[in-house]
């Protein structure tokens, strides 16, 4: 089922007239904190300052561009918010951006691929519904710390069921071996038996 959708641009309109930018994580932390849109633009570029470049980091977060995901994180923190991660390596993709796979009573900020947003009690808050009708992938939300409790639960039940997959696939390769060795001691017994005769 898909989420509703609501146009949000955090604010960006009061200070910017360009619409297409890259600036989804200015967006979302704006609108997820009920902050003024360039207090938080500057907030971002302020951390920026403090990266350092690399052989594989070229350049350095920008509001207004995109921003690296150290540079967020630290800002989200200061700001109150856990990560909840929802895949692992080799997981495969376990949540999808569409109601009762994600928290429906919270504001929390999504991660995708190459994007955040934000979701206010299931409604999308962006520039665009980037849900894919429901079939987007979210690798992790962050929520407002005194929240992390309530939705813990849900996190061990995700974790259940995936070591309960994996003790199905343990049982189900024990079955099979099984089935081999008594179809090898089947046929050593109608051996032994036509010897005999």
């Amino acid at each position: 089922m898909e989420l509703d959708f609501n146009y949000n641009s955090g604010g960006r309109e009061k200070y910017f007239e360009k619409e297409r930018v890259g600036d989804c994580v200015c967006r979302a932390i704006s609108i997820a904190n009920d902050m003024d849109y360039k207090e938080v633009y500057d907030k971002i570029n302020e951390y920026a300052k403090r990266e350092h470049k690399g052989k594989r980091k070229k350049g350095i977060s920008n509001a207004r561009n995109g921003v690296y995901r150290n540079t967020y994180d630290k800002l989200l923190k200061e700001l109150g918010w856990e990560f909840i991660p929802l895949m692992t390596i080799g997981s495969g993709c376990q949540v999808h951006l569409r109601a009762n796979e994600i928290p429906m009573n919270d504001t929390i900020i999504c991660k995708l691929s190459k994007h955040l947003t934000c979701v206010k009690n299931g409604v999308i808050n962006d520039t665009y519904n980037c849900s894919r009708e429901g079939n987007r992938c979210v690798y992790g939300y962050y929520i407002k710390k005194d929240k992390t409790a309530e939705i813990e639960p849900k996190k061990h039940e995700i974790e259940g069921i995936k070591e309960l997959e994996e003790l199905k696939e343990m049982v189900l390769n024990q079955i099979a071996t099984n089935q081999d060795m008594l179809s090898l001691i089947e046929k050593q017994i109608k051996k032994l038996k036509d010897s005999d005769n």
